[in-house]
């Protein structure tokens, strides 16, 4: 790897920005060890020891995404005061206030998933529903079945 003092800079800006960029380009290797690492471990490892070991992997790879995203992006053109983020505060509280499922779950807590307009989540109010329409009802009919473990035709 070249310095960055090694680089014809043609001005500060210039020589800031290859700072940067090599300082970016040696923490992404890093990173990108780490979650080698990581994932070396998850192959040698089980159970709770795996999943950590593949969620640290998975950060690390979103640490180099995002860092390697920065410089092809770029800067916005349109300079100015306001925060380059909307507002995610008010999009959290938002969330917060969403309706919540409520259906009982194996534990016996009520469900916190958001619901749907039928006041049920995606998991507990599935659009799922048996055919009311002629065409889907003879489909149903004539439709193979599994119960009990094997094949059979559905008697309806």
């Amino acid at each position: 790897m070249i310095p960055p003092t090694q680089i014809q800079a043609g001005d500060a800006l210039e020589r800031m920005l290859a700072h940067q960029l090599a300082t970016t380009h040696v923490l992404a290797m890093k990173a990108a060890a780490v979650m080698g690492q990581q994932l070396d471990l998850a192959d040698r490892t089980m159970g709770t020891a795996k999943q950590a070991a593949c969620a640290e992997a998975a950060r690390m790879a979103g640490v180099v995404a995002r860092m390697n995203g920065s410089f092809q992006v770029g800067m916005p053109s349109d300079l100015n005061d306001e925060p380059y983020a909307p507002d995610w505060r008010a999009a959290l509280a938002l969330a917060c206030e969403a309706a919540r499922c409520g259906a009982s779950t194996r534990s016996g807590c009520p469900c916190q998933g958001p619901a749907m307009p039928n006041g049920r989540c995606r998991m507990h109010g599935g659009g799922s529903r048996d055919p009311i329409a002629a065409e889907g009802l003879a489909r149903s009919k004539t439709s193979t079945r599994t119960h009990a473990g094997g094949l059979q035709k559905a008697s309806l």
